[in-house]
């Protein structure tokens, strides 16, 4: 699968917003006013306080607990709203399973999904690979973006291409044990290379405008830092 870098040009139009930090990012900002205008917009539970306060209409649709929403508010906007009680799941995985069940997008960005609390940002990246089971198609994309980069999910025993800029810092995490990495076109290069602990695929660089990773035995995260740093 081929990955562009992230643009208004290339971003897609199904935008689900999470209650972490919310970007301030200008690229995003413009991102999201084109899904309003273009596309669809979701919020998760409380994020929409957060949206709304950064001067955004209101989203299509707010799904969760609604257990930080006030019954009053609630009761005012009860037709873009629904309200799912269990406790099994958090907010994001009933908002990805209501997005599959009502819009079927193959493509999502997804924002405010890290920040703020370290247990609730930990638990969100770690969900990103089922999260992506949701999308529709051959061809489904899940691209996880914050002020200071994005994450892709790398599917097990696919090999991707992902556009880049050279010096752009690059991270590889197994979200599985014994998950091997090979790629092309990273300064230090993997070969059926196994990451013991989540730190040891931190900040490689990008040498090209391309690179490639492929990922066995398990599923992967990719994350591409916006900064593009120059070797010294």
């Amino acid at each position: 699968m081929y990955h562009r870098r992230l643009s208004l040009d290339t971003a897609p139009d199904f935008i689900v917003i999470a209650n972490g930090e919310f970007p301030t990012l200008e690229l995003l900002h413009k991102i999201l006013q084109r899904a309003y205008d273009k596309g669809t917009v979701v919020c998760c539970d409380g994020a929409v306080h957060k949206i709304l306060k950064a001067g955004f209409p209101m989203p299509h649709l707010i799904v969760g607990d609604l257990d930080s929403l006030a019954q009053e508010w609630k009761d005012m906007h009860r037709d873009i709203l629904i309200e799912i009680k269990e406790q099994d799941t958090n907010d994001l995985s009933k908002t990805f399973r209501v997005i599959a069940e009502r819009y079927s997008p193959d493509r999502v960005l997804l924002l405010g999904a890290t920040g703020l609390r370290e247990d609730h940002m930990m638990g969100n990246i770690s969900l990103l690979p089922t999260l992506q089971t949701f999308l529709s198609g051959e061809t489904k994309e899940l691209i996880t973006a914050s002020n200071y980069g994005c994450f892709y999910v790398q599917c097990k025993d696919m090999r991707n291409t992902y556009e880049s800029l050279p010096g752009q810092q690059i991270s590889l995490f197994a979200m599985a044990p014994g998950v091997k990495f090979d790629t092309e076109g990273l300064h230090w290069p993997l070969n059926e290379s196994t990451l013991e602990e989540l730190w040891m695929g931190t900040l490689n660089r990008a040498e090209n405008d391309t690179f490639e990773v492929t990922a066995t035995e398990g599923n992967a995260l990719v994350y591409i830092a916006h900064e593009v740093r120059q070797p010294k």
